[in-house]
């Protein structure tokens, strides 16, 4: 769990409109990111914390288009009809904590 330091970091609370296709829960940027351009190619991205949007932070953008300066953290419970068979998938850095039932 983040611990908030006044001046270095910021605590935003961001629904992440998780959309549920084919019995799997997903968040794709591709599909509902914000619109962007990295070395002449349009691409979507997730930028939650963008000026101007309702979860933006006192850091701002910092003259960029969007604001990339941020870590997440999430809960979720992961089950599966078949032992051991979630799957979750990343672009970046991610690390999952796993517990067994009974744990």
């Amino acid at each position: 769990m983040y611990n908030d330091t006044l001046g270095t970091n910021y605590s935003v609370g961001f629904p992440a409109g998780v959309v549920t296709s084919a019995g799997q829960y997903e968040y794709d940027s591709q599909k509902s990111g914000a619109p962007d351009v990295f070395q002449g190619v349009n691409r979507r991205v997730f930028a939650p914390i963008d000026d101007g949007s309702p979860y933006a932070t006192p850091f701002g953008n910092q003259g960029g288009p969007h604001n990339f300066a941020f870590t997440a953290e999430l809960h979720a419970v992961l089950t599966s009809p078949i032992r051991g068979h979630t799957s979750v998938r990343s672009d970046d850095d991610l690390y999952v904590s796993s517990m067994q039932a009974g744990d």
